[in-house]
This record gives structure tokens, sequence and C-alpha cells, in this order.
């Protein structure tokens, strides 16, 4: 009768050193998947649009952003920003339609500009 409660007591210190390791595994998945954080390595830190009907491009920022630049086409600046504080927008006229980026370090946004049309509808008589 003696060896079976040892068997139990073995049992149970194993069940319980299993537990105390797997629950080390899940504190260490968790510490490093806190600190790491991969998925906010993918979120732009600004974001660009075109409003069409004024032919300007809006950028609205995320946290403060330096040297931010818009390009045309060819690569020539068209408008440069030294400081955008967190939380704000700034403009930039391009006059113009056609492709442009918004850079910031190695970040680079394209913008498309489109003409937009105007539809004639001209009225019909209903019987």
């Amino acid at each position: 009768m003696k060896n079976k409660t040892d068997l139990l007591r073995i049992g149970i210190l194993l069940l319980g050193i299993s537990a105390i390791v797997f629950a080390g595994i899940a504190l260490h998945w968790y510490y490093q998947i806190q600190t790491e954080k991969p998925w906010k390595s993918d979120i732009p830190p600004f974001w660009a649009s075109c409003e069409e009907t004024e032919k300007v491009i809006i950028i609205e920022v995320r946290h403060d952003l330096t040297n931010v630049s818009v390009k045309d086409k060819e690569g020539n600046i068209i408008c440069s920003f030294n400081k955008i504080k967190a939380g704000s927008s700034e403009v930039c006229f391009v006059n113009g339609t056609g492709v442009f980026t918004v850079e910031y370090n190695d970040w680079k946004k394209v913008i498309v500009c489109k003409e937009l049309k105007k539809l004639e509808i001209s009225p019909e008589k209903v019987d």
C-alpha cells in the first residue's frame, strides 16, 4: 500500500513541475509579445490624401514628424515641412493632377490627384 502512495505523490509532484514549466513558457511568450509588438511597426506615422476639388494634399500625422516632403513624379519637391505636431494636419497646394509622393524618413505614400469630370444632365420631359 505504501508503494501506491509513493507513486501518487511522485505523480502529483510531476504534474506540479509541468504546471510550473508551462506557466514559465506562457509568461516568456507573453513578455516577448509585449516587448516586441511587431504589429505596431506596420502602422504608418502619417496619412495623406488628395482633395480633388481644391487640388491639395492633406497630411495628417499620428506623432511629431520632422522633414516631411511632398514630391511630384519627377522627384521635385513641391512642399516641405520642417515639423508637424502630433495630431495635426498640413496642407500642400499641388495646383494640378498627377501622381505625388509624401515622404518621411523611410516611409513613402503615393497619392493620386485626379481631375473630377462634370456630368451634364439634360432635363428630359416626362409625360
